[in-house]
């Protein structure tokens, strides 16, 4: 069997020296664009042993398979996505368009260790269906270079981007913001149902790689340089999205000796700089993928070079620990969204002691209606071991990463930090005529993504709930939603437990098969409420069947479902049928 050669030698910049970004030439992009578009599918290619084999970080099964292939998809995926060396012909037949001249003023492949073989420059890839695939491209990752990355490196497709593609609302709108395009990620699928898409961020070099995107999919943005909403002031938008840098890191980690890495780092310095998906925000830059969960695509795994050291003091300067960020960037949101837009995001907030976590966001959040799903959380230790897997530590490193990890633990101690959470933000502007809507959760389940239309749902009738309660607030509970009607979401099945030889169940659970994928336990009334749940008989006629049928106190009944009814709705079971 024919294993892949260690001959091939990273180029001897990567991991010491960034690479230029591709250079802009629209006619070979335009040419570029022809030959990816006539691609079959990648994934199909390499087959799902090595596809598979790529969602873990490992490239042999997906390089044998490629490299026995021969075909025009193989060879992209060699080239750009495996960071193999691939033989001239090979390339001139996976480009016939742009050919092996073209790809070489673009900046997309350099000399090979064999001078008839040519490798990558650059990281592109596929995102989306066959249908309406779109190519991004970044930084080569760890995996092809087989070295750690320097500290403006620009992230590409990752776990974290994607999660945020997946939680985003698709309603169409006039104007989007996409805030730390990085690479442009976010961007180019806003494209789709936004008119008018900007997008920001403090890198010149995500900046040159967005341009290039965005003309590589046939698309049209407006770039603009600099941190946070500074280039956007006194503009509105009608959605923000962003994937900050939100990895918690103290200056003291940095002064210990953790390689300084822009695309995840929420510490604020002096300079704001670009967020998660592979730009900038707020001294940093790109983030790693775990926005929507702490655990990583390892392809978001970054590392640091020892020369990369000498910079850890300038990272320190004027940097400050906690997740500051978030709070900034929260406050700035109502002024940035038109009075119907919306924003959402991803990251991860400190839980400290003596100290509500929710009331903090809360107050950041002014003028906000605000709803938080955090998906997981984790202790500080296990937060650290995390991050410092994903700042590429190696073997025989172990003074210099327990002194990371002492002063990273320590930090947080010093600051009373018992846990951090990891999760998605969904946020709009509070309407003048009530109190802001306020809702944080813990959902933990399998997100069955992409969720953003469920969010999206689930977000608006909590709003309208808390208009209509705010019309009417000396009304009993019941009274809220004694008109309603109810049906089913399509996705919710109820499951009944019963022991061997019983008739009625011990357990009935109400559950969603897509969304956020949750349970809800429920009681007999609740179950005869959702039996008739079909859109005919509001829920104040149910309920005084209900009493009824049960010889149970219509008051008390009457608060319990209707508190029922009002989380079901907000959660996405229960859709309110008018």
């Amino acid at each position: 069997m024919a294993y892949p050669q260690s001959t091939t030698t990273p180029p001897e910049t990567i991991g010491s020296v960034s690479l230029p970004p591709p250079t802009f030439l629209p006619d070979d992009i335009a040419r570029l664009r022809a030959d990816l578009t006539a691609l079959g599918s990648i994934s199909d290619a390499l087959g799902e042993t090595g596809t598979a084999a790529l969602d873990r970080e490992q490239r042999v099964p997906a390089l044998l398979v490629a490299r026995a292939a021969e075909t025009p998809e193989a060879t992209i995926a060699r080239l750009f996505l495996l960071g193999d060396d691939v033989p001239s012909p090979l390339l001139e037949a996976a480009l016939p368009s742009l050919r092996t001249e073209g790809a070489l003023r673009l900046g997309l492949v350099r000399t090979g260790a064999d001078p008839e073989a040519y490798r990558a420059t650059v990281d592109i890839r596929p995102i989306g269906t066959d249908e309406t695939r779109l190519w991004l491209a970044a930084d080569l990752g760890e995996r092809a270079t087989g070295r750690a990355l320097v500290a403006d490196h620009v992230l590409g497709v990752g776990g974290a981007s994607l999660t945020l593609v997946g939680i985003t609302d698709r309603a169409p709108v006039h104007r989007a913001l996409d805030l730390g395009t990085g690479c442009g990620i976010q961007a180019s699928i806003l494209t789709g149902h936004a008119q008018h898409v900007v997008a920001t961020d403090l890198s010149e070099r995500a900046l040159a790689f967005a341009r290039f995107n965005a003309a590589l999919n046939g698309q049209e943005w407006d770039l603009r340089r600099g941190s946070l909403f500074e280039p956007v002031r006194g503009e509105r938008f009608d959605l923000i999205v962003s994937n900050p840098p939100f990895v918690i890191t103290p200056a003291a980690a940095y002064e210990a000796g953790l390689p300084v890495m822009e695309y995840r780092d929420a510490g604020r310095s002096s300079d704001v700089g670009h967020t998660s998906d592979a730009g900038g925000i707020s001294g940093a830059g790109h983030t790693s993928d775990a926005g929507g969960g702490p655990v990583p695509s390892a392809a978001a795994r970054k590392g640091g070079t020892d020369s990369e050291k000498d910079s850890a003091g300038a990272a320190g300067a004027g940097h400050t620990s906690g997740d500051h960020l978030l709070e900034v960037i929260l406050g700035s949101l109502r002024s940035q969204l038109t009075a119907d837009g919306r924003a959402q995001m991803i990251g991860n907030w400190e839980h400290r002691a003596g100290e509500d976590w929710k009331e903090r966001l809360s107050a950041a959040a002014h003028g906000l209606d605000l709803w938080v799903v955090e998906r997981e959380v984790m202790d500080p230790a296990q937060y650290v071991e995390l991050w410092m897997r994903d700042g590429g530590f190696r073997a025989g490193e172990r003074h210099r990463t327990e002194a990371v990890y002492a002063a990273w633990l320590q930090d947080f101690q010093a600051r009373g930090v018992e846990s951090i959470g990891f999760g998605y933000i969904l946020a709009a502007p509070t309407p003048s005529t009530r109190p802001p809507a306020r809702r944080f959760e813990r959902a933990g389940g399998p997100a069955d993504q992409p969720v953003g239309d469920h969010l999206a749902a689930a977000f608006a009738a909590q709003r309208r709930h808390a208009d209509e309660a705010a019309a009417d607030p000396a009304a009993t509970p019941l009274a809220h939603v004694a008109t309603w009607r109810l049906a089913a979401a399509p996705d919710v099945t109820v499951e009944h437990h019963l022991r061997p030889g019983e008739e009625d169940p011990t357990v009935i659970l109400l559950r969603q098969g897509s969304g956020l994928g949750r349970t809800h336990r429920m009681d007999t009334a609740l179950a005869g409420l959702l039996s008739v749940a079909d859109g005919e008989l509001t829920v104040g006629q149910t309920a005084a069947a209900l009493a009824d049928l049960l010889h149970v106190p219509a008051e008390a009944l009457n608060a319990e479902l209707a508190a029922a009814v009002v989380e079901l709705v907000a959660t996405g079971f229960l859709e309110r049928v008018d």
